[in-house]
């Protein structure tokens, strides 16, 4: 084994060499590249610091001069400078009207007026004061000065007024005209200065005292009003007599009602509405008969009123299913049994006892959302039916303007 990888050896070292494979010239360019390998320098590696730290400076001040310029455009070239107004005030306000009015019966001493602010400016906020300048004044009152009504914070804008008013009691001796001269002064200021001040020169001095009546004055009041004289005892009974006997007359009696037309009949249960001969009837009362035929129609009456100025004559008798008055009305031309019924109307809840005479009745003159009107041209009287859906309300009167029906709802 051995000897035969020796000669393997000796075979392929032959073969191997039969050719040349590696000459002079490929070791001179190995060792020429080997030399140039260790002769060359190593360089060190680039700093990037730097450069990034000059690309984001150069970026700050492409935006800082793109701002600056943007900023310059947008500004109007002749603002430099943004300067703030300067705020004025006024420096004075005028006074447009004052007066002193003293009561002498009762030495009330009204002080009044008016300030403008006739400037273009408003005005500071303000107090206002009145300076008591005559001493004798001043000691009757207690005080040198009096304090106005002022709102706190209180300023005027252009052309607005501020007025004032201030009433105070002098109890002096003797007062005149003169009294109250060169004695009161308006003073309108601020915490640093006074924008008016004015001494008020328009006195009015109302001496309406009222006078006590002397001793004998008083004697012949008294006098007048405790002594009565019989007759004049007499004439007042007489009078109150009077107003009593026609109350009584105005209304009778129940029991002299039912002795005149039967016993009462109301309350009525349900009240019937016909149309005979171009008229409606109600319980066959109709407008035009006289109270006497409605008492002989219906019986005595419940209710009557005839004295109240303030509302119509009427009389009414009481209806059991009515809604709120729980009656039968009946307005009267004038006082007594000669007056002439000129309106009548219910109120009823009996919804199928209206509806049954409805229908009788037919067609309407005019017909609404919840209201009925029977109307006949003969004898112009005007049925009116409202339905208010929790009750009826029926009304019979005169009319003879019929355009006000005809407008719509």
């Amino acid at each position: 084994m051995e000897n035969k990888l020796k000669n393997l050896n000796r075979t392929m070292d032959e073969h191997m060499s039969s050719t040349p494979v590696f000459t002079n010239k490929d070791e001179q360019n190995i060792l020429l590249a080997i030399r140039d390998k260790s002769t060359r320098k190593t360089t060190k590696r680039k700093n990037t610091f730097v450069p990034r730290l000059l690309t984001a400076a150069l970026f700050a001040g492409v935006i800082f001069t793109s701002y600056h310029l943007m900023d310059n455009y947008l500004k109007p070239e002749t603002a430099t400078e943004i300067e703030k107004p300067e705020v004025r005030y006024a420096q004075e306000l005028t006074q447009a009207s004052s007066m002193l009015t003293f009561e002498a019966s009762t030495r009330e001493l009204t002080i009044k007026g008016t300030v403008n602010n006739t400037t273009d400016y408003n005005s500071e906020p303000f107090q206002a004061k009145v300076n008591i300048l005559n001493e004798d004044v001043a000691d009757a009152l207690g005080t040198k000065s009096l304090t106005l009504d002022v709102p706190p914070n209180h300023f005027l804008k252009p052309d607005e007024p501020y007025s004032f008013e201030k009433v105070v009691t002098v109890e002096l001796g003797i007062v005149d005209e003169n009294t109250f001269k060169d004695a009161i002064e308006v003073e309108i200021y601020t915490k640093t200065k006074t924008l008016t001040s004015f001494v008020i020169d328009d006195i009015t001095f109302n001496t309406n005292e009222v006078k006590e009546p002397d001793t004998e004055d008083k004697l012949v009041v008294e006098e007048n009003e405790t002594e009565e004289t019989p007759s004049t005892n007499q004439d007042k009974k007489t009078e109150q007599e009077d107003i009593e006997e026609v109350n009584q007359t105005a209304k009778e009696s129940i029991e002299d009602l039912e002795k005149q037309y039967g016993k009462k009949r109301t309350p009525f249960n349900n009240i019937d509405v016909t149309n005979k001969n171009d008229l409606f009837y109600v319980n066959n009362i109709t407008l035009g008969v006289t109270l006497e035929e409605a008492l002989q129609t219906l019986g005595p009456y419940d209710n009557y009123n005839d004295q109240d100025y303030h509302s119509p004559v009427y009389a009414s008798w009481n209806f059991k299913n009515a809604a709120e008055e729980s009656e039968l009305y009946l307005e009267i031309s004038e006082p007594g049994k000669k007056g002439k019924v000129s309106y009548i109307g219910f109120k009823t809840l009996d919804r199928a006892y209206v509806e049954n005479w409805v229908n009788q009745l037919g067609k309407p003159f005019l017909e609404k959302t919840s209201s009925k009107f029977y109307y006949e041209e003969k004898s112009q009287q005007m049925l009116i039916i409202q339905d208010w859906k929790t009750h009826y309300d029926i009304s019979l009167q005169t009319e003879t303007n019929l355009e006000l029906y005809k407008k719509e709802n």
